[in-house]
């Protein structure tokens, strides 16, 4: 496991759901064998194996035996492809990607995929020293072996999604592989549902292992914690936000993609040439492959399809579905990342889960940028679209389906504003053609821009709102353009600046117009949490300055 470098990929989050489903405590576990596991970790990390440093010859020979092992396991090359082995572009005479799968055996295939995941490159050999080889047994031997069990594990299950088995070369070297896999699109990201990574699984005194995935890997974690207890195998969970940068899960998770890692604590043989096969925990290994084959099984069939128009509610009144909600980033506070520190990810994030326990229905989020959300709600990507959304967005042309507002507003006091200087002549009504106005790229205030001031030439800033405002003192710039609440909670904190409001566009849930019954529905809960003040606690906790978000 690469410990040791950050990555600086700059993509989009995706927040992802949790699941409320149990767990069919009468079906069988998967089938894991803790003998072959300890074979295969042996073998691989043998003398013979010299390390399996990624551009060297034993690299290329533990990718073609974890090759042959994958296809002992019934695995066969990707769809299209002749080989197992997928070079890497960049360094093409390395030891290249293992890329296998189980094709979808169900009645209705999807076309979407499930990846299970472990590096199998290591080290060069030390420069001195009598014994001189990484051998790697835990780091990272365990982790394709038990990838390999897994694919034993699931060989002759229906399932109607891909599972798709990834041996990264050169994650030690700066997650080479894993980041080659999504620039190449080995398979195309959008139709990645999941990934488990194994990156040493093996060594770990007190017997849990660790499992992290932050925010975005949420619907894996919480569905592997409501699995674990039938393996039985304890957990240490989300222990190591730091991790999830350092091993391959890392760039799918900053793509968007929700994944996992299952790893142990550093111990007294990582990264060392003493890490060898006779010190592995080998029943830790194959309880955790265990736990993957059977989460990889039971996500397969739970999973909500990516696309789907139909309607939500059925006719019992309840939903036939978990319900998809799709969010913005911009516009804080109601859109905070959660982090170690603070776990709270805002005022959106709250009345979701007020929704959940006032209905006793499932929730799932995903988000999307304001620019996305009109297209993946036509298209069944979301069902309801929930912050940075107002009536202009409903009014979206050339969608596939209309979009409609759920009543009441969901924020009666929201619409786009400008932040001006406290002396500024700037008022609603001045041409906005003549200003220098910043706004960032995708938020509400652009779409308004762009929809009903459309003389204005707004500039991109991608500068932190301190930044911009410190420019509007200067003079480089006459304005801001932003979400008024968030904008008047600035102001009140900074009397040199005063909120100009360019409209009073009330915030609306959005659905598609012809799902009526999740209209009536959801239009009734929020209806509910108005009467009963829950929406106002929540907004005035949010309210980050001055007056809380106007109450009903």
């Amino acid at each position: 496991m690469q410990r040791f470098l950050a990555l600086g990929l700059s993509v989009l989050a995706l927040v992802l759901p949790a699941f409320a489903r149990a767990a069919d405590d009468t079906a069988p576990l998967p089938k894991v064998d803790p003998a072959a596991i300890k074979s295969d970790i042996a073998e691989f990390a043998s003398d013979e194996m010299n390390g399996r440093h990624f551009q060297s010859e034993e690299g290329k020979r533990a990718a073609q035996l974890l090759a042959d092992k994958l296809a002992a396991a019934g695995a066969a090359p990707l769809e299209g492809r002749g080989s197992m082995l997928v070079p890497v572009g960049r360094f093409p005479n390395a030891a290249p990607n293992v890329v296998a799968w189980h094709a979808p055996k169900g009645p209705n295939p999807s076309g979407e995929f499930i990846l299970v995941t472990a590096h199998f490159d290591h080290l060069p050999p030390a420069k001195s020293g009598e014994d001189r080889i990484f051998n790697g047994a835990d780091d990272n031997a365990s982790g394709i072996s038990g990838m390999i069990a897994v694919a034993n594990a699931l060989r002759d299950d229906a399932l109607n999604v891909g599972v798709v088995f990834v041996g990264f070369t050169g994650e030690e070297m700066g997650l080479i592989g894993s980041r080659a896999f999504l620039e190449e699109e080995t398979l195309p990201p959008a139709r990645i549902r999941g990934l488990f990574n194994m990156d040493m699984i093996s060594r770990q005194p007190d017997g849990a292992i660790r499992l992290d995935g932050g925010p975005k890997g949420k619907v894996l974690v919480d569905l592997l914690v409501r699995l674990a207890p039938k393996v039985p195998i304890e957990m240490k969970v989300d222990t190591h936000p730091d991790w999830l940068d350092r091993s391959d899960q890392g760039p799918f998770l900053r793509a968007g993609i929700p994944a996992v890692l299952f790893s142990c604590e550093d111990h007294e043989d990582y990264h060392k040439v003493t890490d060898h096969a006779d010190k592995v925990d080998v029943n830790l290994a194959a309880r955790t492959a265990t736990l993957v084959a059977l989460a990889v099984r039971t996500y397969a069939k739970e999973m909500a399809p990516r696309f789907d128009v139909s309607p939500v509610i059925g006719a019992d009144g309840k939903p036939t579905r978990a319900i998809r909600v799709g969010r913005t980033l911009p516009n804080a506070p109601y859109w905070q990342a959660a982090t170690r520190r603070n776990p709270d990810r805002g005022l959106d994030a709250a009345v979701i889960a007020a929704f959940a326990k006032a209905t006793g229905w499932t929730f799932e989020e995903k988000q999307v940028t304001l620019a996305e959300q009109a297209s993946a709600l036509a298209a069944g990507e979301i069902d309801i679209v929930l912050n940075g959304a107002s009536t202009t967005l409903a009014q979206a042309a050339a969608l596939s389906r209309p979009i409609a507002a759920i009543e009441p507003a969901y924020l009666d006091a929201s619409g786009p504003a400008l932040l001006v200087a406290k002396d500024s002549p700037i008022t609603a009504e001045s041409d906005l053609s003549t200003l220098k106005v910043a706004v960032r790229a995708n938020t509400a205030a652009a779409m308004y821009l762009a929809v009903q001031r459309p003389n204005a030439k707004p500039v991109v800033a991608t500068e932190p709102e301190g930044a911009i405002a410190a420019k509007i003192t200067k003079g480089e710039l006459d304005a801001f353009a932003g979400d008024a609440l968030a904008l008047e909670a600035r102001a009140a904190r900074d009397p040199a600046y005063r909120v100009v409001r360019l409209a009073a566009e009330p915030t609306a849930i959005l659905c598609r117009a012809d799902d009526a019954k999740l209209r009536e529905a959801l239009g009734a809960a929020v209806k509910g949490l108005v009467d009963s003040g829950e929406l106002a606690r929540i907004r005035e906790k949010y309210a980050t300055g001055g007056e809380a978000a106007s109450k009903k």
